[in-house]
């Protein structure tokens, strides 16, 4: 009785059904490289319909079961691209979610990245540091301006707050487009001292 007046409140949607019918999404992972020479391993295509699906859900309804599905993808895809990495030596490895602006985050009531890396296995997410790298400047939304406007839009926009002085961080997002927000938090932790790995769980 209560499940049918929830859902009667909160009707189903086409991505919630899907991500609800989906036990595992298809990874086939690919490095890129944006305009700047960053490298950016991204694990699956956002046009695979589960892809996108569980994107959607994550980022419009904090949907935990789009956010597990894409932190095992993100999980399968570090262990296999990056095994000749010491990882999981917790004194050097960080695992770091691209963080958006206050005003963003505010508005949202959280951040999509962060709550997909939180929902890694248990192992990894003890890795994850939300406060070493924040956005200090509100920019136009990226979907709003071109390839060459979102390139610049993101200049400056990041601090390091912390001494990451020959620690390894995996920046994490959720989608690359030109890649233009990571390049950024790319160069300002490289700046402080870190080697960076840049990953997305999607490329569109």
């Amino acid at each position: 009785m209560f499940s049918t007046f929830l859902s009667f409140i909160f009707p189903q949607t086409p991505h919630d059904a899907l991500v609800q019918q989906t036990r595992v999404l298809q990874p086939d992972p690919h490095t890129i490289t944006t305009a700047s020479g960053t490298s950016i391993l991204s694990c699956t295509k956002y046009a695979i319909p589960q892809v996108k699906a569980a994107i959607r859900e994550l980022k419009n309804r904090k949907s935990i079961p789009a956010a597990v599905l894409l932190a095992n993808l993100l999980a399968d895809t570090l262990l296999e691209e990056l095994a000749d990495i010491h990882l999981w030596n917790s004194a050097q490895v960080v695992i770091v979610p691209l963080p958006n602006s206050r005003k963003k985050t505010r508005l949202r009531g959280f951040n999509p990245t962060e709550e997909l890396c939180k929902a890694l296995p248990e192992e990894m997410s003890a890795l994850v540091d939300t406060h070493i790298l924040v956005q200090i400047k509100d920019v136009p939304a990226q979907k709003t301006l071109s390839r060459t406007e979102r390139l610049c839009n993101k200049k400056g926009i990041f601090y390091v707050t912390k001494d990451i002085q020959n620690q390894h961080v995996i920046l994490v997002d959720d989608v690359v487009t030109t890649g233009a927000s990571l390049t950024e938090a790319t160069l300002s932790l490289e700046k402080a001292g870190a080697v960076v790995t840049a990953v997305a769980c999607a490329r569109s």
